[in-house]
């Protein structure tokens, strides 16, 4: 929000500065309602104030579809450039001076015919010349064919009255000609698939209180819900019903979350929107467990915990593994969806596998730590002790009695844990699987040995549950490929 702003009896008494430009080259050949469209939107670019395209609406009395089509005119011309059709709706205007007008002229016995049945379909007021130039442009610019056009007016009448505005059927023309349908074959196959759904979609707009037939941008997203996303219809009425204020963009909304989320029944609808209270609540205790913030918690909902729930995680396990994440440094929420995922894959869902999964991994360094300590290697437990200790037990496998006697071997000899891995490839390569045959196996490695010591003692000391725990766990799901 602005420091300083204009009072609105300031901005009233200034003045909107109009190119000279406009007035010459395109305002005569223009549309009444593309002027209107243009003057008033470049108005509200000088006064500073905010602005939505549907207050833009209310105050010209056009409809969504006409306003776009205004300014789609203009955009054509080179005096605006629309930036974005959906919500939030976006218009960007551009200096005239890079902008022209070439009237086109054609051949008007060409079209005499397509005058007349035309004229006769819009019987609600007169078609202009400068109309009619319009609707010949989209026919040879987009190659259309008279008669597929001659089917779209009637189509626009059908939808609109008689007197529909040459705005909103220049507006539907584009739209089929950019969708490839250009040819009267084409548009029947087009319309008779349109007619088919309509009583299904009339459906939805009933539900939404809408008392009219649905218009081309409507249908064209109906048919991306049933066809694309997979909409049954029943669900696309029962979500209808639902939606409060909004009409149909706010359906659309409604609609593409749930293909974002991945809900596609009406059970799993309902199950998500009436706990949408609490994944925001996990949201909430998530963001503070793992140390983030985010003042809108809908981005967090519908990216992670919905997901995450819908996998099987229970809010108290999205809370502790947060903890998790808070302990070894990972302070962010991509780090613990990725974490999640790793856990998912390994199939440890509930709080109590994972907390067991954790318990195996200190049981396991603890016995690795024996290890080290019993070769004289007083350290921390690596991820390559890991891995070898995981080849001797369960690729090779080594048993503990004969993996102790490899250790007396091994333990007073430069590099032990290099040593103590030769021993124990001998003593699998020779499917050795007890002490008896070890001691039949001759080990020479030519390894130069330390002064003798005293044996250490075996000792495993205790690890601590926020530190070696969350090290073994972490560096094992590193390993985790996704």
């Amino acid at each position: 929000m602005s420091f300083c702003k204009f009072a609105n009896e300031f901005v009233a008494e200034k003045y909107t500065t109009i190119d000279n430009s406009f007035i010459n080259e395109f305002m005569p050949n223009a549309p009444n309602d593309c002027v209107k469209v243009y003057l008033y939107g470049l108005y509200k670019c000088n006064s500073g104030t905010t602005n939505s395209i549907e207050d833009f609406c209310n105050t010209l009395n056009l409809s969504y579809d006409d306003v776009l089509s205004c300014f789609l005119y203009w955009q054509e011309l080179g005096l605006v450039q629309v930036i974005n059709v959906n919500t939030p709706f976006e218009v960007r205007y551009l200096p005239t001076k890079n902008a022209s007008y070439t009237k086109k002229l054609f051949n008007k016995d060409k079209y005499k015919q397509f005058n007349i049945i035309v004229q006769d379909i819009i019987s609600g007021r007169m078609v202009t010349p400068n109309e009619y130039n319009e609707y010949y442009n989209v026919i040879e610019s987009m190659n259309v064919e008279q008669d597929a056009f001659i089917m779209m007016v009637k189509y626009c009448v059908d939808l609109k009255g008689d007197a529909v505005s040459y705005n909103y059927i220049l507006a539907v023309a584009k739209n089929f000609a950019y969708q490839g349908i250009k040819t009267v074959g084409l548009l029947e196959e087009r319309l008779k698939e349109q007619e088919k759904n309509s009583s299904d979609i009339k459906l939805v707009l009933n539900a939404l209180k809408i008392r009219r037939n649905a218009n081309e941008v409507e249908y064209e997203k109906y048919l991306t819900w049933t066809k694309d996303y997979d909409f049954k219809v029943e669900v696309l009425v029962h979500l209808a019903k639902s939606i409060k204020s909004g009409g149909f963009n706010g359906l659309e909304y409604k609609v593409n979350k749930c293909y974002d989320l991945k809900l596609n029944s009406i059970k799993e609808i309902d199950e998500y929107f009436e706990n949408e209270k609490e994944l925001y609540e996990i949201a909430k205790i998530v963001c503070k467990n793992i140390g983030v913030r985010y003042d809108n918690l809908s981005v967090v909902v519908d990216t992670y915990i919905a997901k995450w729930l819908s996998c099987g995680y229970t809010k108290e396990t999205c809370e502790t593994l947060a903890n998790y994440c808070f302990v070894k440094g990972v302070r962010n929420l991509d780090g613990l969806d990725t974490m999640i995922n790793k856990f998912y894959k390994l199939g440890l869902i509930d709080i109590e596998d994972i907390n067991n999964f954790i318990a195996d991994l200190k049981l396991v360094d603890e016995k690795i730590k024996e290890v080290l300590s019993s070769l004289g290697l007083e350290r921390n437990v690596i991820q390559q002790d890991r891995n070898f200790y995981n080849t001797w037990v369960n690729d090779w496998n080594i048993n503990e009695e004969l993996l102790n006697y490899a250790i007396t071997l091994s333990y007073d000899k430069y590099q032990p844990m290099q040593f103590l891995n030769k021993v124990l490839a001998k003593f699998h390569t020779n499917n050795v699987v007890s002490v008896e045959d070890a001691k039949k196996i001759e080990i020479n490695f030519g390894a130069t040995i330390k002064p003798k010591t005293e044996k250490p003692n075996k000792q495993a000391k205790e690890s601590n549950y926020s530190n070696d725990e969350l090290n073994s766990l972490f560096s094992v799901l590193k390993e985790v490929e996704l």
